[in-house]
């Protein structure tokens, strides 16, 4: 499942059920997102390296399975 398809469905779901708040939503998704991968996933495993990994390919599986029970649930 392509990483993207999350934020699809994400956005899709925010249309329908808050059309009107749904752009800035995912727009600061977006803008935390985008800073977590940049600045922090890769110091998780600096600064903790007993975690598992918390790196943005385990960050992407873990949104991959979340968006496989929401589609499931549907």
């Amino acid at each position: 499942m392509p990483a993207h398809a999350f934020e699809s469905r994400l956005h899709d779901m925010l249309m329908e059920d808050v059309p009107d708040q749904a752009r800035a939503l995912m727009g600061a998704y977006t803008t935390a997102s985008d800073y977590l991968r940049r600045n922090v996933y890769e110091e998780i495993r600096a600064t903790e390296p007993d975690l598992t990994d918390h790196g943005p390919r385990h960050i992407e599986n873990i949104q991959n399975n979340i968006l496989r029970l929401l589609l499931d649930a549907d």
